[in-house]
């Protein structure tokens, strides 16, 4: 009898998740040596796509029977919503650059990305998180200016990472499609739209740690369902307003 092969299994807190599945699981794939099989709990497409952009180095095993099983917790966070820089490094180039992704011309799209149909998705069941408040108005003023706007939910991951690789500017709510800056190219600029002082920092950290340029857009305020003022709580439901269209343009403009 020969020895059983061994594969790996990652935890899965919060993999179902876009920003923790690429971090956490992801991410925790680096610490495994080449080629290794693994196995974690997957449950959305993207997963599954994710998956076929790791082979032949990483190969996913979906019954364990037959497996010797080692059990493995994801990447340890170092900090609030950070790991090792080397990880973020990991992701982009086992995905991105060794698929050859990269996309060679001069990124030329300019692309603001949607949260209003988020909710719907099983993670955000409470209701809106970080919505825009009159979108309308900001969809109208950006497309005069040649933005298209897209919802991200609706773009396969290959498209996603192709967006983000064509894309000269992206406009964006502070949330989980911003965890594509994994791929973004590098001449892409980042227009993240933030309530000043908050703790959701880790798509600054992508940005930041794989150089990829990023301006925080802060010149907000915070709603409630009812319209009223409230406070940005971290993961907390509330729409962001806009409160000086002329400056957000201004800001956007400035990005060439």
């Amino acid at each position: 009898m020969t020895d059983k092969e061994n594969v790996y299994i990652i935890s899965n807190c919060g993999n179902n998740i876009f920003m923790h599945w690429f971090l956490f699981v992801i991410g925790k794939l680096h610490d495994f040596p080449k080629p290794s099989k693994f196995h974690t709990h997957i449950s959305e497409p993207f997963q599954r796509e994710t998956i076929e952009l790791l082979k032949p180095d990483y190969e996913f095993v979906e019954k364990l029977e037959d497996y010797n099983t080692i059990h493995q917790t994801g990447v340890i966070y170092t900090g609030h919503c950070k790991v090792e820089d080397h990880y973020y490094h990991f992701v982009r180039n086992q995905i991105l650059v060794k698929n050859n992704l990269e996309y060679k011309g001069k990124p030329f799209r300019r692309i603001y990305i949607s949260r209003s149909r988020t909710h719907l998705l099983p993670h955000h069941e409470k209701g809106k998180r970080r919505h825009m408040a009159n979108e309308h108005i900001i969809i109208d003023k950006l497309t005069n200016i040649g933005f298209e706007c897209i919802h991200l939910e609706d773009y396969t991951l290959l498209e996603k990472i192709r967006l983000f690789q064509e894309a000269a500017v992206i406009v964006s709510p502070n949330g989980g499609a911003l965890t594509m800056c994994y791929f973004a190219n590098k001449e892409t600029t980042i227009i993240q739209i933030q309530p000043k002082n908050t703790k959701h920092i880790m798509y600054t950290l992508i940005c930041d740690i794989l150089s990829i340029p990023i301006i925080h857009y802060e010149n907000i305020r915070c709603v409630d369902d009812n319209g009223n003022s409230t406070t940005s709580e971290f993961l907390d439901y509330y729409s962001m307003e806009i409160t000086d269209y002329n400056d957000f343009l201004t800001v956007v403009k400035s990005v060439k």
